[in-house]
């Protein structure tokens, strides 16, 4: 019995796969006005076995990149609002099953003003 665990527990980890969170695959970059652009990466191919994972991030290409959440189903998505010139707020949603209207998961306020004093570009 302690045989048939063990090589389980092997074939379980050689099996299991992991999440690369890196920026190295841009897949799409979206201008919100003139100067503030909205960046996804593609950071997991599911391949047969499941849906692609994007990141997405909040950037002006000069001073900061603020990173406002990650996709991971195809029911998904993130957009952002503008409140006002300084204001935006993001919105991560997901379809709901048999209906025409939207859930909302996430709901993030960001001052485009404050992150560029933060000033990371990560």
């Amino acid at each position: 019995m302690k045989k048939m665990f063990f090589v389980f527990l092997i074939v379980f980890c050689a099996c299991s796969e992991n999440i690369n969170y890196s920026k190295d695959e841009l897949f799409t970059i979206g201008t919100i006005r003139e100067g503030l652009y909205r960046e996804s990466y593609r950071v997991y191919a599911g391949g047969v076995y499941g849906g692609d994972v994007y990141t997405y991030y909040l950037t002006d290409s000069v001073s900061f990149r603020k990173y406002v959440g990650k996709k991971l189903y195809d029911d998904q998505r993130i957009y952002c609002e503008e409140v006002d010139e300084d204001t935006y707020i993001v919105y991560k949603v997901e379809a709901r099953i048999f209906s025409d209207k939207e859930k909302i998961v996430e709901k993030k306020r960001y001052r485009i003003s404050a992150l560029q004093k933060e000033g990371k570009l990560a």
